[in-house]
């Protein structure tokens, strides 16, 4: 298979069909510049850290998917404690492509073509979201389905605990 057809067989949508999109940090009022992202020093299934931005969709009783799973799994952070954390809609730009995983075979074909091994640890393998970046793709959305279906992979997405969506390069205006 060449490049090309794993290319055609990605499953890819215009960020706009997201919706509002929202980021929380209790370490910033707002998002600042992103730092482009950049791949982890070992292939993994998520970049260096401090590199994209990280959102999650709205949902039914709480703020996103992302504070819906720190306060059902007690991450680090109090929510549910009254006291919310920084909050920010993020509105997603009309017309720009992102890549989105909504079951198994849709991460097989993001790893056909953006799989990358470690050539030092035979055992670890992750995706290259440099390559990503590069193809002019402004993110990877992870559905709540893809979440569960993708979560014990190889390479996987394991340790995106949630519907979220990774983010390549700025993009966002904050209502």
């Amino acid at each position: 298979m060449t490049r090309a057809d794993g290319l055609d067989r990605l499953h890819t949508i215009c960020a706009s069909t997201l919706g509002a999109q929202i980021w929380c940090s209790e370490f910033a009022e707002q998002p600042g510049p992103v730092r482009p992202v950049r791949n982890a020093a070992h292939p993994w299934n998520k970049p260096d850290h401090g590199s994209g931005m990280w959102t999650s969709s709205p949902c039914d009783g709480a703020l996103s998917s992302w504070v819906r799973w720190c306060a059902d799994n007690d991450y680090g952070h109090d929510w549910g404690d009254g006291d919310p954390k920084p909050a920010h809609v993020v509105l997603t730009p009309e017309a720009v492509p992102i890549i989105e995983v909504r079951h198994a075979g849709d991460l097989r074909a993001l790893n056909m073509v953006y799989g990358i091994d470690d050539l030092t640890v035979p055992t670890i393998s992750g995706l290259d979201f440099e390559a990503m970046a590069a193809d002019r793709y402004f993110g990877l959305h992870l559905t709540d389905h893809g979440e569960s279906a993708t979560r014990f992979e190889r390479p996987g997405l394991y340790g995106w605990d949630c519907e979220s969506t990774l983010w390549f390069h700025d993009w966002w205006q904050v209502e």
